[in-house]
C-alpha cells in the first residue's frame, strides 16, 4: 500500500460526473447516513445539487496519478449561504477505491486547506460517519475536531485561527 505521486488540480465544468462519482462513494461509506435518510432520497439530493451544481460557488480538485488518471476528488460548498463572502467551507471527498490508503484523501484535503485559507475562509468543515474509522482517522491526523453530532453524523471542523501556516 505504498503511496502515490499525486498532483491535485482545480477541476472543470467537464470533470462533472467524475466528481459526481467521487461524491456518492462518499455516501456510499456513510451506513449510518443512508439508514437516517434512505438511498432514494440521497441519491435525489444528489442529483439536485449536481444539476445546478456552479463551479465558481462550490469549487471542486481532483486528484491525478502520474500518468493523469484521476483518483479522487472533493468539493467544497460555502457551509453558511448567508455569509457572503465565506467564511467557511463544508467538503465532500472521495477516492476511488484502488486509491484509498495511498495518500489521495490527504493530499485533496491539503490542497483545500491552502485554497479555503487563500480565500479568506475562517475555517474548513465536513460531516463523517464514525462507521468510516479511516476517513475520521484521517481527518483528526490532520488537525480536525469534532463539533457536534448531526443525527447518525459527526461534525468536524478545522479552524485556521488555531494553526500555524
Amino acid at each position: 500500500m505504498g503511496r502515490l505521486l499525486i498532483s491535485v488540480k482545480p477541476a472543470e465544468a467537464a470533470d462533472q460526473s467524475f466528481l459526481q462519482a467521487m461524491n456518492w462513494q462518499a455516501v456510499l461509506a456513510s451506513p449510518g447516513l443512508i439508514e437516517e435518510y434512505g438511498l432514494e432520497k440521497l441519491q435525489q439530493q444528489e442529483d439536485d445539487f449536481w444539476a445546478g451544481w456552479d463551479i465558481r460557488e462550490s469549487p471542486a480538485f481532483i486528484a491525478y496519478d502520474e500518468s493523469g488518471q484521476p483518483l479522487g476528488g472533493i468539493v467544497l460548498k460555502n457551509h453558511d449561504k448567508s455569509q457572503v463572502p465565506v467564511q467557511g467551507w463544508r467538503f465532500g471527498i472521495g477516492v476511488a477505491e484502488a486509491a484509498r490508503g495511498k495518500g489521495v484523501g490527504r493530499s485533496l484535503i491539503e490542497y483545500s486547506l491552502e485554497f479555503a485559507r487563500q480565500s479568506g475562509a475562517n475555517y474548513l468543515t465536513l460531516f463523517v460517519d464514525p462507521a468510516n474509522r479511516p476517513a475520521a482517522s484521517l481527518y483528526t491526523t490532520l488537525g480536525f475536531q469534532p463539533v457536534r453530532k448531526f443525527g447518525s453524523l459527526i461534525e468536524m471542523r478545522l479552524n485556521f485561527q488555531n494553526q500555524q501556516v
